[in-house]
């Protein structure tokens, strides 16, 4: 069997200028994916388009990602790595140039499922060589935690990055910063890969085009009926009702294909362990209960008036404890002591710690100091849980179905990623009309803290040269901005509260699940010998 040679000579002497460079890579090929994740008021804007058509050309990149993964790990078995990684970097440094002259929102959504092809191959590229340069034991836990966490930190920090591009110059500039990024990434690879990787070639045949293509149908569906659905309410709408069809009936075909196919797209065995189910509801819950973190980051930025700079330092903060997370995890150690189940209940606790910190501390004027700690602990809590996650759902596998768990994975992160932005688009609305509704039953005229508020504003209009009536005007106007801060203050609150709650639910569930599920095996057990 032929050693792969992926790198050249003199660069073996630096393995950890290799794990880094790749990461990088990897990094680059992500950079595409989430740029726009905190400049979508920016894009919705510069397209004169609805949030949703903007949610859903971010989403789509997803879905691209997804629907493309498959096929990607066949060609890196087939191409030269290098060349295979050259080739998406100058697809991406293409694609950049060719969204600076877009002004159409649904080209736009086109070129970023294209942008989802070109992401799918760096990452399986990227992710195959990192596999390389580690040991047989970490190479599916460890490099699918770094594979997930550079989304996750690379999505925090490019984001607001992106957002001081755009805040500070014209918004097409963010695609020659991509280009740049590309193109020394290109030369990364050039100067750091060898031109033949001396592996064995498997040939392309038996590619199942047509169920990649009816999964990327049903993704998009599924994107567009979450998206949509709570601006259109859900099946009231027929265009919602037939995008949900779509997608149920693209999936089932997809997953019927799979039974006859000697090469399937994804192995249905992978689907045989109820472990497996276990371990992809875990991460899709982790996802949305980490997300609620994008509301601090929406209250400082939009509520508070932070720079962007300070914004920076805080994700910074939370990036720095995923990092500690994921590392502490990732060591043989602490892989062979602590158990799955240990792992899932340190987690998900400093999670709920978190939150419960968030609830009791969340104020009008919170400050950056009062953020450092309990924004570190959530980025410690989503380390921690990173790696045992993504070791239960792989073990849960079958050896022989290859990368099919791996895609499955993936596929629950874009899943749990857009029920996210819809549940919490739905959860904010809600709490923030039923809070207002409450504070506006509390403000009367018989309200003495409420008209001396008013009076106090007309007064201060009035010394600045308004007349009576407009400081009148601009005092109700002042007081109901208060109103509105108020309101999405305590709606993120309620949020904090309700994922608390979900967290005790699931912290019971997995204390209490296996050894209730034993109890109820063993008396199944004695029954039947009776």
């Amino acid at each position: 069997m032929k050693t792969p040679t992926y790198f050249k000579p003199w660069t073996l002497q630096w393995p950890w200028g290799i794990r880094i460079s790749l990461v990088l890579i990897l990094a680059t090929g992500i950079v595409q994916f989430v740029v726009f994740a905190m400049t979508q008021n920016y894009v919705v804007a510069y397209f004169g388009a609805e949030p949703q058509e903007v949610s859903l050309a971010l989403q789509v990149t997803y879905c691209g990602i997804v629907a493309a993964l498959p096929f990607q790990f066949r060609f890196v078995r087939y191409f030269e790595t290098r060349n295979m990684l050259a080739t998406a970097l100058l697809a991406s440094m293409l694609l950049s140039v060719c969204h600076i002259f877009v002004h159409d929102i649904y080209i736009f959504i086109f070129l970023r499922l294209l942008t989802g092809f070109a992401v799918s191959a760096i990452a399986a590229a990227a992710l195959t060589l990192l596999f390389s340069v580690l040991t047989p034991d970490k190479i599916p836990t460890v490099g699918l935690s770094v594979f997930f966490g550079t989304v996750l930190c690379s999505g925090v920090i490019i984001g607001i990055l992106g957002a001081w591009v755009v805040g500070n110059m014209e918004w097409k500039n963010i695609y020659y910063y991509m280009i740049m990024i590309q193109f020394t990434t290109l030369v990364l690879v050039f100067f750091l890969l060898n031109p033949h990787n001396n592996v064995k070639k498997y040939p392309l045949y038996q590619l199942d085009w047509t169920s990649g293509t009816f999964n990327l149908i049903a993704l998009v569906s599924f994107a567009y009926t979450v998206l949509y659905g709570p601006a259109r309410d859900w099946f009231d709408d027929p265009v919602i009702v037939c995008s949900a069809i779509v997608s149920i009936n693209s999936f089932g075909l997809m997953l019927y294909r799979q039974s006859f196919l000697k090469r399937p797209y994804i192995h249905l065995d992978t689907f045989r362990s109820l472990n497996f189910y276990v371990g992809i509801i875990l991460l899709m819950l982790f996802y949305v209960v980490k997300d609620s973190l994008n509301l601090v980051y929406a209250y400082c930025s939009a509520t508070l008036q932070w720079p962007i700079e300070r914004l920076i330092m805080l994700a910074l903060c939370n990036v720095s404890g995923i990092v500690l997370g994921i590392w502490t995890m990732a060591q043989s150690s602490v892989l062979k002591v602590i158990s799955n189940k240990t792992a899932f209940i340190m987690g998900f606790s400093v999670m709920l710690i978190y939150h419960l910190w968030m609830y009791f501390s969340y104020s009008g004027d919170i400050s950056f100091s009062e953020l450092i700690a309990p924004v570190f602990l959530q980025g410690t809590a989503c380390g921690v849980l990173f790696v045992p996650i993504i070791r239960f759902v792989l073990a849960s596998a079958p050896m022989y179905t290859g990368v099919s768990a791996t895609v499955m994975a993936t596929m629950a992160r874009f899943a749990s990623s857009v029920i996210s932005v819809s549940a919490f688009f739905s959860m904010q609305r809600y709490y923030n009309l039923l809070n207002r509704q409450v504070l506006l039953r509390n403000l009367t005229e018989y309200d003495q803290n409420f008209t001396s508020r008013i009076s106090q504003n007309a007064v201060s209009y009035q010394y600045a040269g308004f007349t009576g009536g407009q400081a009148q005007t601009l005092a109700i106007v002042e007081v109901s901005k208060s109103l509105t801060i108020q309101s999405q203050l305590r709606a993120s609150m309620n949020v904090f509260m309700l994922m608390t709650g979900i967290l005790l639910l699931l912290l019971a569930i997995i204390c209490l699940a296996p050894p209730v599920f034993r109890m109820f095996r063993n008396l199944l057990g004695q029954n039947s010998d009776k």
